[in-house]
């Protein structure tokens, strides 16, 4: 890896990174295609220094928005035949009917086919972002070379024997292709 300093103004707000950026220590803060939602995100963790892998630029660029969205037929929902959602996969979630949005990540516990979907609860700054049952939500899933987009509801919060929550099997699924 040859670590290079990035500069606040070179990172992309509301837009998949082209890279991965790092801590001081060299720890992951952001994976490549991850999307930073506010400079106020970045400015807890600048004071120690943001850096990227110089060696590993991408190949090809990310689309800067959801150019081509497609909705699944409902017996083809998520996930789709073929591909499984790996446990520990990083998920992105949106509150919605908030007026700031604010985009939080959560890992993948499992899911349980026409039921529930199950998610760590998501963590900002090391806080456990409080979720309520009934809360609406958006979640973007990446899986093979494609993003998943659907609505979901948080059916359930639990804290023991960790803390994570169960949502509601999605009815709806959008599909964005990650790469042409």
């Amino acid at each position: 890896m040859n670590l290079q300093s990035v500069a606040l103004a070179d990172i992309p707000i509301g837009a998949a990174l082209p890279w991965q950026l790092y801590d001081s220590q060299g720890y992951t803060l952001f994976a490549r295609g991850e999307v930073v939602a506010s400079r106020k995100q970045l400015e807890d963790l600048v004071a120690d220094g943001l850096l990227r892998d110089v060696d590993a630029l991408p190949q090809e660029d990310f689309p800067a928005e959801w150019t081509e969205l497609k909705e699944l037929p409902p017996g083809q929902l998520f996930p789709p035949t073929g591909i499984r959602p790996q446990i520990g996969e990083k998920v992105q979630l949106r509150l919605l009917g908030q007026d700031i949005q604010t985009y939080y990540y959560a890992h993948l516990i499992g899911y349980i086919k026409d039921q529930s979907i199950l998610l760590t609860t998501p963590l900002q700054a090391g806080q456990r972002i409080d979720m309520n049952e009934g809360e609406r939500v958006e979640l973007r899933m990446l899986t093979g070379s494609d993003i998943y987009i659907f609505r979901s509801e948080v059916l359930r919060v639990c804290v023991s024997p960790s803390h994570y929550m169960h949502l509601r099997y999605p009815d709806r699924v959008l599909l964005q292709k990650l790469r042409s």
